[in-house]
């Protein structure tokens, strides 16, 4: 979203920025910083989103938060999150807010941070996935007390249903039901058979929890619930914030573009190779060829035993 004409021009905004520095704190801005709130701004403005430090990089985390602190009077922490996402004060970035996440559209930021990891295709582990549903806390309030504190019911799923996952559920007051799930020994791919794997097992936690409840409670197709925690091979953090907060179904449609293009690279990289390889073989069975033929002439010239030449009468030819 374009939102030049409802902010003002970078140069504007850093004059602003500029005058009311050398007012409070005498202190010039370097030209390194009005690189940073140049990106900073073209990211707010151009493209209409929040930044973050997955904006940058080809800067170290350390770097980007001493950036962040060093121009804190002029930066607005918008998501505190992991990773935090922010915006420059005065800038309007367009409609986004920390529920922007109805529309699906998967961000450049998450996929910045799937191109980072080490391991291609990605593996998903340490998951917490959301949804509401209708009737199921009523039904489990009368079988299991609630937590005191926070009213929700807690409850683990046995690994009968799936002895690779160690899940556990709450469910709130409101509805609101948390699937925590572990799959640290074996993850899932980031594939469309791993997220059609992930939705069978939800299915499956549904079922349990009808019988447990012994209610038969309403809620949306798995599909439609929400990862709200990710945490992806071994070389990543957990990420935790609203502003990746995506349906299963539409991250399964995205990991099917997200992983195609590597897949064709690898199978185009096997067919070079095997197209390389194949003079290679001709050659050594050639040369293998050769030699045999070599060796039996040097047998055929080497040998002394006598053969009896056999003649034949010409009415016998």
């Amino acid at each position: 979203m374009n939102n030049d004409n409802i902010n003002p021009s970078f140069n504007d905004w850093l004059t602003d920025v500029i005058n009311s520095e050398l007012v409070t704190n005498r202190r010039p801005i370097h030209k390194s910083q009005r690189v940073f709130l140049k990106h900073c701004y073209e990211r707010n403005v151009i493209s209409g989103f929040y930044f973050s430090v997955f904006d940058f990089p080809g800067m170290s985390k350390d770097n980007f938060r001493q950036y962040i602190l060093q121009l804190k009077p002029y930066i607005v922490k918008a998501i505190d999150s992991r990773p935090a996402f922010y915006y420059l004060k005065g800038i309007v970035v367009g409609n986004l807010t920390v529920n922007h996440t109805g529309v699906n559209t998967i961000t450049e930021d998450f996929e910045i941070i799937l191109r980072e990891l080490e391991h291609q295709p990605p593996f998903l582990h340490d998951l917490r996935i959301e949804t509401k549903t209708g009737g199921l806390y009523k039904g489990l309030a009368k079988v299991k007390i609630p937590n005191h504190k926070n009213k929700g019911i807690h409850l683990s799923i046995p690994p009968t249903l799936d002895s690779r996952f160690k899940t556990k559920v709450s469910v709130y007051a409101n509805d609101r039901l948390v699937v925590m799930l572990g799959c640290t020994k074996n993850p899932l791919p980031y594939s469309l058979l791993g997220f059609n794997e992930l939705i069978v097992y939800l299915k499956d936690i549904v079922n349990h929890l009808m019988l447990y409840s012994q209610t038969d409670f309403s809620y949306s197709r798995p599909g439609l619930w929400k990862i709200s925690y990710y945490h992806f091979n071994k070389d990543r953090k957990g990420i935790q914030s609203p502003m990746f907060k995506y349906q299963i179904e539409d991250l399964q449609n995205h990991s099917v573009f997200y992983t195609k293009p590597k897949e064709k690279a690898v199978r185009w990289e096997k067919r070079l190779s095997f197209k390389d390889s194949k003079p290679a073989i001709e050659e050594e069975q050639r040369k293998a060829a050769l030699e045999e033929q070599e060796r039996k002439e040097s047998d055929w010239i080497d040998d002394e035993t006598p053969h009896p030449v056999e003649f034949k009468k010409g009415s016998e030819l």
